[in-house]
């Protein structure tokens, strides 16, 4: 490894003096100035015929350009005349051009007709051509001048009118080994032009989209070689992409080199490449329609084998490219694929992409949505068939049917229900049950399930009575399940995705704060989730936790709602069979009991994972760039993720992490190689402390009259509970009825707060959906801005202020509304839970912490001391650092592993694993217990379980040396893996030629070292010469230097 270092650093200090020596060197930057072919001093244009002069000033940048020569034609050096060389104005040298190499000489440029304009030339002459600086003209139509072109006469005719035409030309691989391959070229087509006397010579000149300028100006070739005028690849098309207008130009010449005569008109301009035949569509909202797309040119494909009559069957790609829409939940997404498959042998037939409108519940759509697509091609296809875009197709999206607007189902407390057609009822028998399904007409099941237990005793003299609260919910949308699960007899807590496979069900949770969180389902419904834990000290020896829930509909759950929620056009309770129970709300809660069998919380990952997956007719996609590879569409489309898919705005909601999901999947997916023979199980006991948040049942015991005057006063003693019965479709009456049938149920306010909180929660929805209600005012004051600059959740419970609908929180308190201690560390059950705290280095980045009560708040830190471990299990603490954590939900964090591990490559002698103990705090002071986990290689490191005890092996066929895995044999210079030698270090092969102890030899270093030295030396002489030669002369004609500096002029 020294000698490859010293040989590399060596090959480095030469480059870098050859790169120091040619810097800026005209000779090797300088480039071909455009139109060279016509500004021979021969070559007269003629402004009634419709030739366009040539104008430097759109060729040539600010300050000017280095430029070479093509064919020996140096710059015109006396007077020429108006419309000579190609323009109205041309530009003619003083002087001569320097017989020496490598001098830069100064030179004036006259235009003409009496040299009043000039310019500041300089000329460099290089090897076997000139290099000319050019400043940019002053003013069109001036143009430089260059050659004289071959004595003779110019022919005064031209050809017809010529017509772009298209083929596919068979073209040979460049090696033996390559395959025969169609190309796509264009032909300049046109009648050849008889004359008796003299042989006629063709220039064809290729314009893309104007007239202005060439891409492609052919050799003059008689009519045999016309062929060889042809744009293709590689005279032109390779440094473009299609989708452009292309026409032709033909000048006729007696002699190749001779002045040229007269241009024929220009061809018509043909479309080269892929279209839309529409560029806008109108669908109504959450439908879908087809765009249509046409090539107007073929393209080629491989042979194989060059004999054969006809090419093998390929494909080119039209993929979807559709903008980000982010901060809104609508879009426009492809059915089924990210693009079309184009066949070979189907090219010139109508190409379509299915597209659909992605719906979310705001009460307006959005009107207008760009549609962006490009091509992908083959592997070795045509470059310039890949990447092209095509023009934008506009989608219009017209309103539907308004039956699902203004509309909301709620669970509150314990639980009062709400249909979405407005019914309140009580459902307070424990169980799960149904709160909402949908099914589409192909199939495709959103679901809702709510799981309701036990929450709070009450005994007041010969009144008993047992609350029953939401403490789960388990939502689904075909294949994909998310989970909150916090009821008694849970451990842990569940809180995250049990199956992902989709990717289409996403949520959101609140920034700043942990109890809020936003489900949002592909069909535009969503579901609200908030947070809440009661205690009851009389009962309980824990705090109980209920969800407060809101579910949003859109115009998909029109005729298809189903479940506690009910339908959304019909104030009906009807059961599954369909039967009308309105007249019984008790035996319609009770057809809505989930089954054990179809249980979401009691089903194994297995079960909920072999759900059906969605079909067609809702396979959406979101198609980011770069959404293909290779040329090729997947089929298993994974792109419908948060990014893009959810009603939010980006500064008050954060999607939940998937990433514990994803590599669920990912594990069942992987070989038996990356895997471990024994994952430990970790055992979590429940913790029976109550939460610094949890409200406490506080006994009273009113009349009716009285528990309505006190929920009335404590209701109205919030601002935001105020405002928002300004807000139309929000219930200031039934959160004040709720209020007072749980003081008079419960004899306690234990909770109050929920019906206020569930209000004020609608009230915001009702903005974010009703976009209309951002400029209602009452007193000169818009409502919708006063109610989200005071409506903070929970009041900020007495700990912190409002202040624009964020609570600020005083010291020592957290939480999204401070009702928790931060100087109470958060519970930490374990670090990896799923892995039993293993890391697979390979694919394991962070640690994912489980727990409760993390706080999203900037103190959130973990506190990671490094541990190493020998196999047989003894460890050793080494150093600890603090580093943020990054919150995901109130029972989740991630903490990212410290730079320091990323960065050691190497364990130390007797080290075999490496891992982190991991404590968390809310405010960086106050920490958790520490749990470990431990990070390995599953290349070649294994765990066992040696009498229940977790311990470590090397698998068999590897080393382990300097903490990486090594295959037996693989071989390190005079050294190798040898596992009959020694498992954990390099064994050294003294038999290998040329291998000696480095110790003993190290001579040829001091003699590397001396070569450098002399090397440089020589490339400094070499570099102080060229620089003399580069010096700025000045000769007779000259003018001062225009950067400044005068220098001698010599010959």
């Amino acid at each position: 490894m020294e000698r490859k270092r010293i040989i590399q650093s060596l090959l480095f200090l030469l480059q870098l003096n050859v790169l120091i020596a040619l810097k800026d060197d005209p000779c090797t930057t300088a480039k071909n100035l455009p139109n060279f072919e016509l500004r021979l001093k021969a070559f007269k244009i003629d402004l009634a015929r419709g030739d366009r002069p040539i104008c430097d000033r759109y060729f040539i940048k600010e300050p000017g350009e280095w430029f070479r020569t093509v064919d020996g034609n140096e710059m015109v050096n006396n007077r020429t005349t108006f419309f000579e060389c190609g323009t109205q104005y041309s530009i003619y040298m003083q002087g001569h051009v320097p017989s020496s190499l490598n001098r830069v000489v100064n030179r004036t440029a006259c235009v003409i007709p009496s040299c009043t304009t000039k310019y500041n030339i300089q000329l460099k002459k290089c090897s076997n051509f000139t290099v000319y600086y050019l400043p940019r003209p002053s003013s069109c139509d001036q143009a430089y001048c260059f050659g004289f072109g071959e004595n003779g006469i110019a022919p005064n005719i031209t050809t017809d009118k010529p017509t772009v035409k298209y083929e596919l030309v068979k073209s040979a691989g460049k090696t033996a080994a390559e395959l025969s391959e169609q190309k796509l070229a264009f032909k300049c087509h046109f009648t050849p032009v008889v004359d008796g006397t003299n042989i006629i010579y063709y220039k064809v000149f290729w314009y893309v989209n104007d007239h202005t300028s060439t891409i492609f100006a052919s050799q003059a070739v008689p009519k045999e070689r016309l062929p060889e005028t042809y744009l293709r690849g590689e005279t032109g098309l390779d440094s473009i992409k299609l989708n452009i207008e292309i026409s032709c130009k033909v000048r006729l010449y007696y002699h190749p080199k001779g002045p040229p005569g007269p241009s024929s008109e220009a061809s018509e301009k043909f479309f080269a490449g892929i279209k839309p035949l529409k560029r806008a569509y109108e669908i109504s909202r959450d439908n879908s329609t087809v765009i249509e797309f046409k090539l107007t040119v073929p393209f080629g494909c491989m042979y194989a084998n060059h004999n054969d009559p006809y090419p093998l069957p390929c494909k080119h790609t039209l993929s979807l490219t559709t903008p980000d829409y982010l901060k809104c939940s609508q879009g426009i997404y492809a059915v089924d694929m990210c693009g079309k498959l184009i066949e070979s042998r189907k090219w010139n037939e109508t190409q379509t992409i299915s597209i659909k409108h992605k719906n979310d519940n705001n009460y307006r759509t959005i009107q207008t949505f760009e549609v962006h697509t490009e091509t992908k091609v083959r592997i070795n296809g045509e470059p310039f068939w890949d990447g092209v875009e095509l023009p934008t197709v506009f989608i219009n999206v017209i309103e539907g049917t308004n039956k699902w607007k203004n509309k909301k189902c709620e669970a509150v407390s314990d639980p009062h229900m709400t249909s979405f057609a407005n019914r309140h009822y009580e459902s307070q028998e424990p169980g799960t049950y149904t709160l909402y399904r949908n099914k589409d007409p192909v199939g495709n099941i959103n679901e809702i399930q709510m799981k309701v237990t036990p929450c709070n005793y009450v005994k007041y003299g010969n009144y008993e009575h047992m609350n029953q609260c939401t403490c789960g919910i388990a939502a689904r949308a075909s294949s994909d399940v998310y989970v909150i699960d916090r009821c008694p007899g849970t451990v842990p807590f569940y809180f995250g995705f049990k199956s992902c496979v989709e990717d289409i069900l996403n949520v959101m949770k609140k920034a700043n704060d942990e109890h809020d969180y936003e489900i949002h389902f592909p069909s535009g419904t969503s579901l609200d989730v908030r947070l809440n834990s009661i205690f009851d000290k009389t009962h309980f020896t824990s705090e109980r936790w209920t969800l407060e829930l809101q579910i949003h509909p859109s115009i998909a759950d029109e005729g298809r709602s189903q479940g506690l929620c009910g339908s959304v056009e019909k104030d009906e309770l009807i059961d599954p069979n369909n039967v009308n129970l309105t007249h019984d709300e008790y035996l319609f809660t009770q057809s809505w009991r989930v089954a054990d069998a179809d249980n979401m919380f009691k089903m194994t990952l297995e079960r909920l994972q072999s759900f059906p997956k969605t079909r067609k007719a809702r396979d959406l996609c979101i198609c980011e760039k770069p959404s293909l590879s290779s040329g090729t569409i997947k089929n298993t489309l994974t792109c419908t993720n948060a990014k893009g898919r959810i009603s939010c705005d980006k500064d008050k909601m954060k999607p939940v992490q998937k990433d514990v999901c994803y590599e669920r999947h990912n594990r069942r997916k992987r070989s038996v190689k990356h895997s471990f023979t024994f994952t430990p199980k970790i055992v979590i006991e429940p913790k029976l402390k109550r939460s610094k948040r949890a409200i406490s049942a506080n006994i009273t015991n009113m009349t009716k009259a009285q528990a309505k005057t006190w929920c009335e006063n404590y209701m109205n003693s919030s601002p935001a509970f105020l405002a928002c019965q300004d807000i139309p479709n929000t219930n200031s009456t039934r959160a004040i009825e709720i209020c007072v049938m749980d003081i008079l149920t419960t004899n306690s306010t234990v909770f109050a707060a929920a019906p206020r909180e569930s209000m004020k929660a609608g009230c915001l929805k009702e903005i974010a959906r009703n976009d209309t209600l951002l400029n209602v005012t009452k007193n000169g004051e818009k409502i919708a801005d006063k109610i989200l600059s005071i409506a903070c959740p929970g009041e900020c419970s007495g700990h912190g202020v409002c202040t624009k609908g964020v609570c600020q929180c005083n010291d020592n308190f957290g939480g999204g509304d401070c009702s928790i201690d931060i100087n109470e560390p958060p519970e930490v059950y374990a670090v990896n839970y799923e892995t039993g705290g293993l890391c697979d280095k390979l694919f394991c980045k962070e640690a994912i912490v489980d727990g409760d009560l993390f706080l999203d708040r900037s103190g959130l830190t973990c506190k990671m001391q490094r541990f190493e471990m020998t196999m047989n299990g003894t460890s050793w603490d080494l150093e600890t650092s603090h580093v943020p954590g990054s919150h995901n939900t109130l029972s989740d964090i991630r903490c990212k592993f410290p730079r320091s591990h990323s960065k050691r490559s190497t364990l130390s002698s007797i080290g075999f694993i490496s891992g982190y103990k991991i404590a968390v705090s809310n405010n960086n002071k106050n920490f958790s217990e520490a749990h470990a986990v431990y990070i390995l290689d599953s290349t070649c490191q294994d765990t066992l379980n040696v009498s229940g005890q977790l311990r470590f092996a090397l698998k068999p066929g590897f080393c382990f040396i300097h903490g990486s895995c090594v295959p037996d044999g693989v071989q390190k210079k005079c050294y190798e893996c040898d596992i009959r030698q020694n498992k954990f270090e390099w064994t050294y092969r003294e038999t290998e030629k040329g291998c000696t102890k480095e110790e003993n030899s190290h001579l040829w270093v001091i003699g590397v070292v001396l070569a450098v030295l002399l090397l440089i030396l020589i490339g400094l002489v070499f570099f102080y010469i060229l620089k003399k030669k580069h010096r700025v002369v000045q000769d007779s004609y000259g003018m001062p230097n225009p950067h400044g500096q005068a220098s001698k002029y010599s010959k």
